[in-house]
């Protein structure tokens, strides 16, 4: 079979091709864009439902993955000065991410104002994949507005920065994320559960970490330009931001509204973690409640007070 080159044509052609031009009937798109629902449990006994598309899609996926991968790479590291992602085009992004955050740390700060010291702040986007707006996402696709972002300064019809290398397979985005799925789930019994799904893309599909940093790059690249002596490094729907605590903290308000506003994206603030390089963890949080304390333009912030803010 390995040698068999009419066999493989017929593979690419008839079962790996369609996916990647998003050519299909109509009257089948909801079956194809679908997948097996597979159900985890939760440390906290809840349920995370999983939903894992056909072989044949995950192929296509990953091909349009590693076609895209370099000029994916070039986007998301040097379309902002002060902002990379880490996710969805390097090999072992998590670790190429750890690394860029050790290098901060490791910066000298001996000259630092004591009571607005370099802090790093760790954000976590709750149900990101689910959540995220499709427009959004679709827009950033096509690098062109359809509606109004960041606050009225991006407007309908204005460029927004892309990853161009993606054109080709737009196909591929409209039929499996514009579709509402069809899914199956089979329960312990055997018994098959036809479950029905919306739109918008598979957390486990090969585009789809690509997919979801790209919808949300133009937006914290843009918030972050207007700090530019902070710092942002992401993994995905994690975001680390590094400056003196009262930028850090200001950045953080305006991308909690701006992803908020533009993509309908929340922070799970009881996630978030505020780290302070050399300062005790009472230190920290005395000056991190000072700061939200004292400026008014830190009050959307004021929830936090009850939290452990310095968590390890």
């Amino acid at each position: 079979m390995n040698n068999d080159v009419e066999l493989h044509q017929l593979i690419l052609d008839e079962l790996i091709f369609p996916y990647i031009m998003g050519g299909f009937l109509a009257q089948f798109l909801p079956e194809i864009a679908g997948g097996l629902l597979f159900a985890f449990l939760k440390k906290n006994g809840g349920l995370r439902p999983l939903l894992c598309g056909s072989l044949w899609r995950r192929c296509a996926a990953r091909l349009v993955c590693d076609c895209t991968r370099d000029a994916a790479h070039k986007y998301f590291t040097t379309t902002y000065p002060n902002f990379m992602q880490c996710a969805g085009s390097l090999h072992d992004g998590a670790t190429r991410c750890a690394q860029l955050l050790n290098m901060l740390h490791d910066l000298p700060n001996e000259d630092q104002d004591p009571d607005d010291p370099i802090t790093f702040i760790n954000t976590e986007i709750a149900a990101a994949f689910q959540e995220v707006c499709r427009q959004a996402t679709l827009d950033t696709l096509t690098g062109k507005a359809t509606t109004a972002y960041d606050n009225g300064m991006v407007n309908p019809g204005d460029d927004i920065p892309t990853i161009r290398a993606l054109w080709p397979f737009l196909g591929y985005f409209n039929a499996m994320r514009s579709t509402a799925c069809t899914n199956r789930f089979f329960d312990h019994c055997g018994h098959t559960h036809h479950v029905q799904g919306t739109t918008g893309g598979q957390q486990g599909d090969g585009m789809e970490m690509a997919v979801y940093s790209l919808s949300q790059h133009p937006i914290i690249g843009r918030t972050l330009e207007r700090y530019p002596r902070a710092r942002g490094v992401g993994f995905a729907d994690d975001l680390t931001i590094y400056a003196t605590l009262q930028t850090s903290l200001k950045a953080l308000v305006e991308l909690r509204q701006r992803l908020g506003e533009d993509e309908k994206l929340r922070y799970n603030m009881d996630k978030m973690k505020i780290y302070i390089p050399g300062v005790s963890r009472e230190r920290a949080r005395e000056l991190v409640l000072q700061h939200i304390t004292q400026d008014p333009s830190l009050a959307s912030l004021r929830e936090l007070y009850d939290q452990d803010l310095a968590k390890p």
